[in-house]
């Protein structure tokens, strides 16, 4: 029996592993997505983080939610990021904080969390 370009190339791809294998999964894939301008000034509970990468550095995806809606938080601001990096590394999940706005000493405006 003659086999097919697309049979072959089935059976010559077997051993490998798929680009899925690789790339991490996300633990809250069915959540809605929170845009960082609408969590402003909100105490959410925070539990946990996931690090990305991305076209211009790390980012993370942040699990948060409030008394009765489960959201995801993406950003890359490196103050957000230290923060809560340095609170994972100290097994200190779930936590409540409220994300903000602030104005560096050169008026340049970034995200923070307390």
């Amino acid at each position: 029996m003659t086999k097919t370009v697309l049979q072959a190339k089935e059976e010559s791809t077997k051993h490998l592993k798929r680009v899925g294998d690789y790339v991490p999964k996300s633990r809250w894939p069915d959540r809605q997505k929170l845009a960082m301008e609408d969590a402003l000034g909100i105490e959410l509970t925070i539990e946990g983080i996931e690090t990305r990468a991305g076209e211009q550095g790390s980012y993370l995806v942040i699990g948060v939610h409030t008394d009765d809606t489960l959201y995801v938080v993406v950003t890359g601001s490196a103050a957000v990021c230290q923060i809560l990096k340095e609170i994972e590394q100290k097994r200190g999940f779930p936590v409540l904080g409220t994300f903000s706005q602030q104005l560096s000493k050169s008026g340049r405006s970034y995200y923070t969390l307390s």
